[in-house]
């Protein structure tokens, strides 16, 4: 019963963390015109695609804070795009925890769910941790760019 309930509650502390479910890394969709344009990003953190052309994907680090994806093509102005990292959704199901844990125990009594309370906590907070660490409690915007270059005068 005991294993049972560890494992329980592994699983449920783990199913809502934003770590596990969207990584530390976000793809970005590149594309403009016109097509085959070059995009580089700059800190865009480590791991981060440094070149592409469109269409394409870049990949960006979450915890990046200053990152910017510039689109040059020959005989047209370069443009850059700013992104802009805000909290993602996918943190605060880490809250999630504790109703999780009452659901697992079956709160019937107030010892149920002050354990419960206890142990969501715990995993809650554990969860927030991790995301913060890792960066993937972040997601950067927009998470898909199209650029219309103008032509150089």
């Amino acid at each position: 019963m005991k294993r049972t309930l560890l494992l329980a509650t592994l699983v449920i502390a783990l199913a809502r963390c934003a770590t596990i479910d969207h990584g530390p890394m976000q793809r970005i969709r590149v594309d403009s015109d016109p097509m085959g344009a070059t995009v580089r990003t700059k800190s865009c953190g480590p791991g981060s695609t440094k070149v592409t052309e469109t269409a394409g994907v870049v990949w960006v680090n979450r915890r990046a804070t200053r990152c910017t994806l510039t689109f040059s093509a020959p005989g047209f102005q370069p443009q850059s795009v700013p992104l802009h990292r805000v909290i993602s959704d996918k943190t605060f199901q880490n809250a999630k925890a504790i109703d999780g844990f009452c659901d697992a125990v079956n709160c019937t009594n107030g010892s149920d769910f002050t354990a419960a309370l206890f142990l969501g906590g715990f995993f809650a907070g554990t969860g927030f941790a991790v995301d913060a660490v890792t960066g993937a409690m972040f997601t950067q915007d927009p998470n898909e760019v199209y650029v219309e270059l103008e032509p150089d005068p």
